[in-house]
């Protein structure tokens, strides 16, 4: 807060004597409540939307709470707060002090598996793809005796959860 002044009763205009007595003196101060900077920016894995660093304000004493945003193919890791009077992280309220507030917020990228199967049976796994990573199909298979189907998927990005991709053998009859 800042201080702007203050007026009392020590000064009687009708008479132009200063008071003074015995009596209790009245005397009003009056403050402005100052902003208090809060900065929000994010880490990790951010996700499109929340590259940038943002700036607000409220003022001291006041409350907030932090609310957990949601993205696909994204894990929200939680909040940090730095300078506040209090913060609870189980709710995410937060109350305001005198101190700028500086918040963060983690991300991760979510990461699936692709599973390449063919007659039902696991052939390959591709661990850890992130969502969005554009994704190339293995080549046909080739043995021989057989002809492959070829494989139930083209190239794609990932999505979020795990992929599986079916192909499978037919035994060439020769006669």
């Amino acid at each position: 807060s800042t201080f702007i002044g203050a007026r009392g009763s020590v000064y009687d205009e009708e008479t132009g004597y200063e008071y003074v007595g015995t009596d209790d003196i009245t005397i009003i101060y009056s403050w402005n409540r100052v902003p208090v900077r809060i900065t929000t920016t994010y880490t990790g894995d951010v996700p499109a939307g929340y590259e940038s660093t943002e700036d607000w304000s409220k003022s001291y004493n006041d409350t907030f709470t932090l609310t957990t945003p949601t993205e696909e193919g994204y894990t929200f890791k939680g909040w940090t707060v730095e300078g506040a009077a209090e913060y609870d992280a189980a709710t995410g309220n937060v109350k305001v002090g005198v101190d700028a507030i500086a918040i963060t917020g983690a991300w991760e990228i979510n990461k699936h598996d692709v599973i390449y199967m063919v007659d039902g049976v696991e052939y390959a796994r591709v661990e850890d793809v992130a969502y969005g990573t554009p994704v190339t199909v293995l080549d046909d298979l080739v043995e021989a005796g057989k002809d492959f189907s070829g494989w139930d998927k083209t190239d794609f990005t990932m999505p979020d959860e795990d992929v599986i991709i079916n192909g499978s053998w037919t035994i060439n009859n020769f006669t």
